[in-house]
């Protein structure tokens, strides 16, 4: 849960904000994967991944690619890299003054 916590500041929740990712929120980033790698369920989930063909075998790269869709920066519409999905997902974004992503997940919508 620490590891979970200590993302929770790293992000600007109004969309078309350019995100800056620091040393210590990539530290942060890798922290919170090396926690949930070593969990009995990640590691069922890439077992299950793995037998879909949906995930590498090579636990180093599923972490890559765990990093690549919770972590990468992409563009909400607008022109500068200001979202990514762990973002979206468990902490929320403000979008023309409308909330949008963990928001709800929170209120169980």
């Amino acid at each position: 849960f620490k590891a979970f916590i200590a993302l929770l500041d790293n992000y600007e929740r109004h969309t078309g904000i350019a995100e800056k990712v620091t040393a210590q929120e990539q530290r942060e980033n890798d922290a919170f994967l090396n926690a949930v790698m070593s969990t009995p369920v990640m590691q069922y989930a890439h077992k299950w991944l793995k037998a879909q063909g949906l995930a590498d075998a090579n636990p180093i790269k599923f972490k890559r690619q765990l990093h690549q869709l919770w972590f990468e920066l992409y563009k909400r519409g607008g022109r500068v890299e200001d979202s990514c999905g762990f973002e979206h997902v468990f902490v929320g974004e403000v979008s023309k003054d409308k909330k949008t992503g963990g928001d709800k997940v929170r209120r169980g919508c």
